[in-house]
């Protein structure tokens, strides 16, 4: 077996425009999860998040990929700005091969608002030890301003899973939980936000209105005990606060909310900040 010693040599990598492509795909499947199959023996979780992915770009660096390439790509995700023509798969897992034949969607601006205040903790948390450079908006949080917040998660009993085929993908254990934080509207409901996250990820003009921040990377998730926290910028916090917002968990691999025993909505005011800020 031939050993492949890093970095390798550029002419040995994907371009520039073919590095972009698979990291828009990596991304857009990253924030929009495909399902797993709901039978016994073929269940995929999909843990990875937004931390995974900023360390995958970190990893390129090693691999021999010129930082400024990198950071080009990462700045398009920073200011909200990123063009591209690919699309996140949506069906059952594991991903068919003729998905990677399949056409792809006319090139059109991602809509990557709705989780701005995660990748703001990031950046703003680990932007010292990226190798490539980034232009931060003047609103961004600094590393001061992030706070480590908690808020506990009711069980709620009466919550029953209908469907027998995926009563086995219930539990209290599952990886794949993200955190919906919402402002209440008469337009939105929670059901509707959890099942359009592709929507609004391609910015279509129904989902305008919504006011939502989705983070798939948390610091702790306990179901059992009922405790979850996350890494929020202050001025993020406040805002939610403000606006009354509310928090819902959701399964990130079949879009609901109504399988896992922590469904409670809860006021974003009921969360405190376990750090110093």
């Amino acid at each position: 077996m031939e050993v492949l010693w890093l970095p390798r040599p550029l002419d040995q990598l994907a371009s520039k425009t073919e590095l972009h492509t698979w990291l828009s795909q990596l991304l857009l499947c990253t924030l929009c999860n495909g399902k797993p199959k709901p039978v016994v023996g073929w269940r995929i979780d999909l843990p990875n998040n937004l931390g995974a992915f900023v360390h995958i770009l970190v990893r390129l660096r090693e691999v021999g990929f010129p930082p400024h390439w990198i950071g080009d790509f990462f700045q398009t995700v920073v200011a909200d700005n990123l063009v591209t023509d690919v699309s996140p798969y949506l069906g059952f897992y594991p991903i068919p091969f003729a998905e990677f034949r399949r056409k792809r969607q006319a090139v059109r601006k991602v809509n990557l608002l709705a989780w701005q205040a995660e990748i703001q903790a990031i950046v703003s948390s680990v932007r010292p030890a990226l190798p490539f450079s980034l232009d931060l908006p003047q609103d961004y949080s600094s590393y001061n301003e992030i706070g480590t917040y908690q808020t506990a998660v009711r069980h709620d009993p009466h919550i029953i899973n209908q469907t027998e085929e995926m009563h086995a993908l219930s539990s209290p254990f599952i990886k794949s939980v993200g955190l919906i934080f919402y402002r209440p509207s008469t337009t939105f409901s929670v059901n509707k936000l959890v099942k359009t996250i592709p929507l609004l990820l391609d910015g279509d003009p129904t989902m305008t209105n919504a006011s939502v921040q989705i983070m798939i990377g948390q610091e702790k998730v306990d179901l059992r005990s009922g405790e979850v926290s996350w890494k929020m910028g202050r001025s993020w916090y406040q805002k939610m606060t403000t606006e009354e917002w509310l928090l819902v968990l959701y399964r990130t691999d079949m879009s609901m909310i109504g399988n896992m025993a922590t469904v409670s909505l809860l006021g974003i005011s009921d969360c405190y900040c376990l750090t110093r800020q």
